[in-house]
């Protein structure tokens, strides 16, 4: 039996680090239940020994050269067979510094690795998605052939794969340190160079760059190569970075890559220019190069990062800017239906994040800088709201800066196609704005209006694709928030209940109302409703209540639908819309007045509190009267709630009156039984205590059946429930 080889020593053998194994392992998939074990090198002629196993190769062992492997690169996925990898295996000792430059003129794409031997040469080439294994078999045939023709001794039966997927094996690289891969000058890459460099690999020249040593003009090749980057569409800040990074020494001129970040968006190469250099660089002045329009950064996949909870970690509190409402990083959706005073809301919000102080009775804990783009309202619109709300709020201390853009401008931040959403100019431009003013939050109204291109707002992907990938992230990038404005359909959030008497705030419809995707919503952090006040309720539910003449038009209710991190509001906000009169000067220049509108809370509010507490106590006082018969109802200390129902139901003094239905009855003394058992309005109890010394509650038990899951219960312990 074969003994296993020992691990090299874990500080030389860096491709077997825990950092690199993974996307070194990635760079392999081959035929199951076949391995090539690789048992003996002569040292004499560097002829090895191999013998085929019927398992599938361990490439985490070889890594780590406890066991060295080899296999065929053709596997097969739904019956059909591909390949990730192809090689070209050249039987022949060649000095590194020409082989290796030889193959880059070859194929910019391919990275010659020393053989098991470290005598000769395997050239790889590792496709950044698999393809069919005739295409891969294609590339190794051909690419052998041309270093044939330079007389080099090529042993096409070791080429790997097949056409046909056939038997073939060639010995895995990256097991030690001569199974190593070369830059084009004849250098050893370390793993992260290797590794960068296939990242890079659709771009000859970073290619070309990476490993580059001091005294190579390493500044122009770094701007070179983020100029390219840049031209193809693929530039990102952090791409320099890596680049400078995985040169052959440090260089860390943080002036110079800042310098390069800048000039590379406005220097633009030619490909006979880029050729040069490549030609250049790689000291052959008859270097020619296939056009690269179309490369991709082949992005390196690795480890997740994973955050461990101990439970030892001090806990942070929430960044709220208004509770409830707002919180530091995230997204509040504003919907309500056109005209029903969302954007009076949305400009007293920046009035407030500005100035401090309260909204509405919220108080503000962060103000900032604060920015409003309003595709439906015009500049002067926008200054006159803002001057009315600071007017009647006596705002005239502001701490923060507010800017804008209004209908005037009309920019579009999101541009989608068929196939994808990219960052609009404006988006880019409002980035530099939102970082040069400091501006901490954002209202954007409505939402809808700052995308353009093939859009559908019914469409979940794309809509959480402009949410998530590019409005929330405003937030995120300025430590701020993002307040949107949307429209919803004509749902009434609110049902009057069928006796007329209750006003019930539905919190699924207000949370659902939301015109177009659900993502939208499901983005959202938090979602503040607008309900209008409609003339029957209003008729029905307040108009006795107020003496100021006001109408059903002037009142809108605020209902909290969402939040993730607190509880929302059981109840309905009513506000009401007052006029404020400004002085302006029309057109003629002439003086005038405008009124708008500013919302406050309204009366309406503590009314229906008051209200609602006697309702309350009239329902506990109901109970109090009845709990006498309930009593003698129990048995075990607890008697159904329906057995109850039924026993009061007969004290009723309409119950005898035969144009009022049983079950309209039995419905108002199950509610005031319910109700009254219910305990302090607002409190965090449940149940009354009576003058037998017992505490009595409603209780539902969910392993009973039917009508008798609900029941009332006598015990000494409210708060546990139990007797």
């Amino acid at each position: 039996m074969l003994e296993l080889q020992k691990p090299n020593d874990a500080s030389k053998l860096q491709w077997a680090s825990e950092e690199y194994i993974p996307n070194i392992a990635a760079l392999f998939k081959t035929q199951t239940g076949k391995r090539l074990i690789l048992s003996e090198i002569k040292n004499t002629n560097g002829k090895k020994t191999n013998y085929w196993e019927n398992e599938s190769v361990d490439i985490i062992s070889h890594l780590r050269n406890i066991q060295r492997q080899g296999g065929n690169l053709c596997y097969q996925e739904d019956g059909k067979k591909f390949a990730v990898a192809a090689v070209v295996d050249i039987d022949q000792p060649i000095e590194p510094i020409i082989f290796c430059k030889e193959t880059f003129k070859i194929d910019t794409k391919a990275i010659p690795v020393r053989s098991p031997s470290g005598k000769n040469w395997h050239v790889w080439n590792f496709y950044s998605q698999p393809v069919p294994v005739a295409e891969a078999a294609k590339w190794a045939r051909e690419t052998g052939h041309k270093f044939k023709k330079l007389n080099y001794k090529v042993d096409f039966g070791k080429c790997n794969p097949r056409d046909n997927g056939s038997q073939v094996g060639i010995n895995f690289p990256f097991c030690n340190q001569i199974q190593v891969p070369f830059d084009p000058r004849g250098n050893v890459y370390s793993p992260k160079q290797f590794l960068h460099r296939l990242k890079f690999n659709s771009f000859p020249y970073i290619a070309l760059t990476t490993n580059l040593k001091t005294g190579e003009n390493r500044y122009d090749a770094l701007l070179l190569s983020a100029s390219i980057l840049n031209d193809a569409g693929e530039y990102k800040p952090e791409y320099v970075e890596e680049i400078a990074d995985n040169f052959g020494t440090l260089f860390d001129d943080e002036k110079q890559i800042e310098k390069v970040k800048e000039k590379c968006k406005i220097y633009h190469y030619n490909p006979e220019t880029i050729e040069k250099s490549i030609a250049d660089l790689i000291g052959d002045q008859e270097f020619k190069f296939e056009d690269v329009a179309e490369a991709k950064v082949k992005e390196t996949i690795t480890p997740l990062e994973l955050n461990e909870y101990t439970g030892d970690e001090p806990l942070v509190a929430r960044e709220w800017i208004i509770e409830g409402w707002l919180l530091s990083k995230a997204l509040t959706l504003v919907v309500g239906q056109a005209g029903v005073g969302k954007t009076i809301f949305l400009a007293m919000l920046a009035a407030s994040l500005a100035h401090g102080g309260e909204i509405l009775g919220k108080i503000i804990k962060a103000t900032g800088n604060v920015l409003i783009l309003a595709s439906e309202e015009t500049q002067n619109e926008i200054r006159l709201r803002l001057t009315a709300i600071c007017d009647l709020l006596n705002l005239h201390h502001r701490k923060s800066k507010i800017f804008f853009k209004g209908l005037e401008d009309q920019i579009k931040l999101v541009n989608f196609t068929l196939t994808e959403a990219k960052a609009t100019k404006a988006y880019k431009q409002l980035e530099l704005s939102l970082k040069k003013d400091e501006i901490k939050f954002i209202i954007i109204d409505p939402l809808i209006s700052f995308q353009t291109g093939a859009y559908d707002e019914n469409n979940n992907a794309k809509m959480e694709q402009f949410v998530k990938d590019f409005i929330i992230p405003l937030a995120v990038k300025n430590n701020g928030a993002v307040i949107a404005g949307h429209h919803t359909n004509k749902f009434s959030m609110l049902n009057i209940s069928k006796d007329g008497k209750e006003l019930e705030v539905d919190h699924q419809i207000a949370l659902n109302a939301a015109r177009g995707a659900s993502s939208l919503v499901a983005a959202a952090r938090f979602v503040i409703a607008f309900q209008p006040m409609t003339k029957k309720i209003f008729e029905k539910k307040f108009k006795d209540l107020v003496d100021d003449n006001s109408k059903f038009t002037h009142y809108a209710g605020l209902i909290e639908a969402k939040s993730n991190y607190s509880i929302v509001e059981d109840d309905i906000t009513w506000l009401k819309k007052n006029s404020v009169s400004l002085d302006v000067i029309d057109t003629k220049g002439n003086p005038t007045q405008e009124q708008l509108g500013v919302f406050t809370v309204a009366g309406l509010n503590k009314l229906t509190k008051a209200k609602n507490k006697l309702k309350a106590e009239k329902n506990e006082t109901y109970v109090r009267d009845k709990l006498p018969l309930i009593i003698d109802l129990m048995v075990n200390d607890e008697c159904t709630l329906n057995a109850a129902v039924e026993a009061c139901l007969l004290e009723e003094t309409d119950y005898a009156d035969d144009s009022i239905e049983e079950k309209t009855l039995k419905t108002r003394v199950r509610r005031q039984i319910v109700n009254g058992l219910h305990g302090e309005v607002g409190g965090d109890t449940q149940g009354i205590s009576y003058d037998d010394g017992f505490n009595y509650w409603l209780k539902i038990d969910n392993s009973r059946k039917g009508a008798a899951k609900f029941f009332i219960q006598r015990g000494k312990d409210l708060k546990r429930g139990a007797v």
